[in-house]
């Protein structure tokens, strides 16, 4: 009867298991791991508290979004109704409390119309001043920029107003936002007393803008303040013009 015989295996060391650059790797984490467990045990925990952290985070932002866009139609509720004072009164809340929201930018210009519309420029114009600082480059920059004009032109100052629509111009993304900002200066500008400038914007206006539908109103007022010398002239000159009867008469 044949006797059965124990294969023999054959261990492989280390050392030449080294000789494989896969096995290396191998050999090489297994240690790592071992003597590392508790640091890996940390930083596993460490990672599933920063995972929990940002999901409250997205759910907290996402909720205050929501709140933040249920108040904002509140509040513009108000302001659409015609209730200045009320709707600064929230709105100026609302920044406090949702500022760093999507609709921060909104309410701040919102805040700002309402004061104008309520007949308080200075409050307007220091809310459109801080935002300029704070937030030149915000899609609302334009519409700041024409609102620090118009509470300027509401307090009396032509000059800022002047320069704030000129600073509108120069924010605006479209021709349109352009023309208003044009049309503006010069009404400001005139009104003011520099009569040159106004006429400089209005024709700025029709050469640059003659599609314009603002255009023809341009066209308007420059014919205007342009005819004003002309008729003022003639005046003068019917003034100093000796009559018939004074001429006819014998010295």
């Amino acid at each position: 009867m044949p006797v059965k015989t124990r294969k023999r295996t054959t261990r492989i060391s280390r050392r030449e298991l080294k000789r494989d650059p896969f096995v290396d790797h191998v050999f090489d984490w297994a240690l790592w791991t071992r003597e590392n467990v508790r640091a890996l045990t940390v930083a596993g925990a460490a990672l599933m508290v920063l995972v929990v952290a940002m999901v409250i985070w997205r759910i907290t932002r996402a909720n205050e979004s929501q709140q933040a866009a249920v108040r904002y139609q509140e509040i513009f509720g108000a302001y659409a109704a015609g209730n200045y004072q009320l709707a600064a009164n929230d709105f100026r809340q609302f920044r406090g409390q949702y500022g760093k929201s999507a609709y921060g930018d909104d309410a701040t210009v919102y805040l700002a119309n309402s004061y104008v519309q309520a007949g308080d420029h200075g409050a307007a114009i220091k809310v459109l001043r801080d935002f300029d600082a704070e937030h030149g480059d915000s899609p609302l920059r334009h519409a700041s920029a024409m609102l620090l004009g118009t509470a300027y032109e509401g307090s009396g100052d032509w000059v800022k107003a002047a320069e704030a629509f000129v600073s509108a111009r120069q924010k605006a993304s479209f021709d349109f936002e352009r023309v208003d900002a044009l049309m503006a200066e010069a009404r400001v500008r005139v009104a003011g007393g520099a009569e040159e400038g106004g006429i400089e914007a209005y024709r700025s206006v029709v050469e640059s803008f003659g599609e314009s539908p603002r255009a023809q109103e341009a066209r308007v007022r420059l014919a205007e303040l342009t005819a004003k010398p002309l008729r003022a002239a003639v005046a003068a000159a019917g003034d100093s013009a000796p009559s018939e009867g004074a001429s006819s008469e014998k010295p």
